[in-house]
């Protein structure tokens, strides 16, 4: 009997390897799967807020028509208000990356902190 057997030890290293692999593999899976899971959420969120906003410019529009006796006026008054707030973001945009960044950071870190 030797005091080292080299093929067992060469066996049990590549199955400890394996074994390693094989749990990275799941982890990575597992991440990717949350990943999808809040994307899916976040595009359900973001379709429908878009959708009530949509409606709500709509219902807005056809209000100022009535109030302005206009059968357009209100939809071009929704237009120019949803071009202010283009305008505004896009001279902004520095600020506005810059802000979402840091959240975002923010949010990493305290979900750090809690495991």
């Amino acid at each position: 009997m030797k005091i080292f057997d080299f093929d067992k030890l060469m066996v049990s290293l590549t199955g400890f390897i394996e074994t390693k692999v094989e749990l990275v593999k799941l982890d990575v899976e597992n991440e990717v799967k949350k990943i999808i899971a809040k994307g899916v959420i976040i595009v359900f969120i973001g379709m429908t807020a878009s959708l009530v906003v949509f409606l709500i410019s709509v219902g807005l529009a056809n209000f100022l028509n009535d109030l302005l006796d206009s059968q357009y006026l209100g939809f071009w008054i929704m237009a120019l208000v949803y071009l202010l707030i283009c305008v505004i973001a896009y001279t902004r945009r520095e600020t506005i990356y810059t802000s979402v960044l840091e959240g975002l950071n923010a949010k990493k870190e305290n979900e750090h902190e809690q495991e």
